[in-house]
């Protein structure tokens, strides 16, 4: 099992790190500030639902299940360091030499590292639960209260979202599941089987009727939604995670995208400075003038996205480097 878990999660972490760079081009499009319509682009941002509704959230789901929550405080907390709060030092010092450069011009990169900060606090909550050795019902129970403490906030503007603690609140849920995952199994299986149905059912019935916009969305905006809609988005989460990891499974091994996900964290940590002048670059040489240009332009841009993204996860694993995203 563990080796299969390896591959195909891996695999998994590689297509949603991808996935994020489709997600955020609206973002930097927007940011560079060049003289295009959005709506050319408007075949691309159709099917975002399809994997912004839960994909975040399917990251955390991925470090509940491959964490190790038996540790001493000692070793768990020294992992935390070593995996999260180096990187995000390091990679956070780039970004804010950035924003302190051209602070005046791009805002993006504030909201960026919330996924990190709520990270951080969905694997405490889960170890320290583990710790406590909390009977499954009780830590769901608090888990979801959280959760929901964090929608509250969020909707009621209530307190500055300092250190992302909105998203943070948010997160413990999703990391307990995949911890709850890993030691049922049976019902582990009986979701990678059957999960994608549930997906195209419930997707089916949100594209018939024009929905897709409306469907809640936890992410760095986390913009405000009703309180009914909350069982949506902990349903899309799990059957689409599942439906991820499933298709996973089917494709099999794939080492450029397992490639992708082993270094997912430099990807998500720096990949909006290149993607904007990637897109202010193209722009030079030709602006979309329809949505079959737009697509021509979005599939240029994203795929010089992705060799740049290559050569720096490169630069990354050199000896010096390595250290400063927590490999040693």
């Amino acid at each position: 099992m563990n080796n299969n878990r390896i591959f195909y999660l891996d695999i998994a972490k590689g297509f949603l790190i991808l996935l994020l760079l489709v997600s955020h081009f609206g973002i930097v499009v927007r940011e560079s500030k060049i003289n295009v319509e959005e709506s050319y682009f408007a075949g691309i941002y159709f099917f975002h639902p399809l994997f912004t509704t839960f994909f975040m959230q399917c990251f955390f789901l991925i470090s509940g299940y491959c964490s190790n929550f038996n540790h001493t405080a000692k070793v768990f907390f020294y992992k935390q360091l070593k995996e999260i709060i180096v990187p995000s030092i390091f990679l956070g010092a780039i970004n804010g030499l950035y924003h302190y450069i051209y602070g005046s011009e791009h805002q993006f990169y504030v909201e960026t590292f919330w996924f990190l900060n709520s990270l951080f606090c969905g694997k405490v909550f889960c170890w320290i639960v583990n710790k406590l050795k909390i009977e499954v019902t009780l830590y769901f129970l608090i888990s979801f209260l959280l959760f929901l403490l964090g929608i509250t906030l969020n909707n009621y503007d209530i307190g500055e979202n300092i250190f992302s603690i909105r998203q943070c609140l948010t997160s413990g849920l999703f990391v307990a599941m995949g911890m709850f995952f890993k030691k049922n199994l049976y019902i582990h299986n009986y979701l990678m089987k059957y999960s994608w149905c549930l997906y195209v059912i419930i997707f089916s019935i949100i594209y018939t009727f024009n929905q897709e916009s409306r469907v809640p969305i936890i992410d760095g905006t986390f913009h405000k939604f009703s309180f009914y809609k909350t069982p949506l988005v902990v349903i899309i989460s799990i059957i689409g995670s599942f439906t991820i990891f499933r298709i996973c499974q089917i494709i099999g091994r794939f080492h450029v995208i397992e490639f992708f996900g082993r270094n997912s964290l430099i990807i998500y940590c720096i990949h909006l400075i290149p993607f904007l002048y990637i897109i202010q670059l193209t722009s030079q040489i030709f602006l979309p003038h329809n949505i079959l240009t737009g697509t021509i332009f979005y599939l240029v841009a994203l795929a010089m996205e992705i060799i740049t993204m290559t050569i720096i996860i490169k630069l990354f694993n050199y000896p010096l480097l390595r250290i400063c995203i927590g490999k040693w």
